[in-house]
């Protein structure tokens, strides 16, 4: 990924991702905006205690810095599950202004429309972009433990191919900034939930930590399913920023106790 700057703005877009004119994709970090401490400050959650009107300042500063109608985002009301939302021009706006507006129990957003903005918020969980430019089709998706668990990467993929024709190796998928492996510690019931789903393949995904605590690589666990899922390896691009070791740049619910705000993951078919 590289960092870009709109004035004391900050955000990173996805080297993969980039090359595509008809495509805007980028990923927020905390920096260049409204919100006081502690969601300093370019807090875009709005279900997190911060002030309404610093988050939707904040949310069009992102926006205009990217070349987004902040008016237009489409955004879900996220439950570490695996609601999926096909979007269209009539959703326009929803979440846009107010939590309770969003899409309820959606956890990923998929649009060919052009000019419908995807956002999805996070502060540790894996914020993934899909493009398809094949089809001309995009998603976005919020992915917690959870979230994988129930494999909300792989039925993502799914609903592109069933609702748009989307071939696999045709999408390109990239995975922001979340928590890494070196500071997710879980316990053993979380690790005997992804030991079960992926026999046989605990070293992929977890690591044992002195004194015995176990540690969960989410992003290794998405690559794993998108693999599966038929997206090839050369179309998948991973940051590799720990949020939880880099708190000045993202937020991170487990690095400051769950007081804090939410970064973003936006995409948007341009016109």
């Amino acid at each position: 990924m590289t960092e870009h700057q709109d004035g004391s703005l900050a955000y990173l877009a996805y080297g993969l991702l980039d090359p595509f004119p008809d495509l805007v994709a980028a990923v927020s970090t905390r920096s260049g905006g409204m919100s006081a401490p502690p969601f300093d400050s370019l807090n875009l959650g709005l279900h997190v205690g911060d002030d309404a009107e610093a988050v939707w300042r904040n949310r069009r500063l992102f926006c205009a810095a990217v070349g987004v109608d902040a008016d237009s985002l489409v955004v879900g009301q996220q439950a570490h599950g695996t609601g999926i939302a096909v979007v269209t021009k009539q959703h326009l706006r929803r979440g846009s202004r107010a939590w309770d507006d969003g899409l309820p129990g959606t956890d990923a957003l998929i649009t060919d429309r052009p000019s419908v903005p995807l956002l999805t918020l996070v502060a540790d969980c894996c914020v993934c972009s899909l493009y398809d430019p094949v089809r001309r089709v995009v998603a976005v998706a919020h992915a917690g433990w959870r979230g994988l668990l129930g494999g909300i990467l792989p039925r993502t993929v799914t609903a592109m191919s069933e609702s748009f024709g989307c071939h696999p190796s045709d999408v390109r998928v990239g995975i922001g900034p979340c928590i890494g492996p070196c500071c997710y510690e879980v316990g053993h019931e979380v690790a005997a939930e992804f030991e079960k789903e992926f026999p046989g393949e605990r070293s992929t995904f977890l690591r044992k930590e002195e004194p015995a605590s176990m540690h969960l690589d989410l992003t290794a666990v998405a690559q794993r399913q998108l693999r599966q899922e038929g997206v090839l390896d050369e179309h998948t691009e991973v940051s590799g920023i720990c949020t939880s070791c880099n708190t000045d740049s993202f937020y991170s619910y487990r690095a400051e106790a769950g007081v804090t705000g939410r970064f973003g993951g936006l995409i948007m078919l341009r016109a």
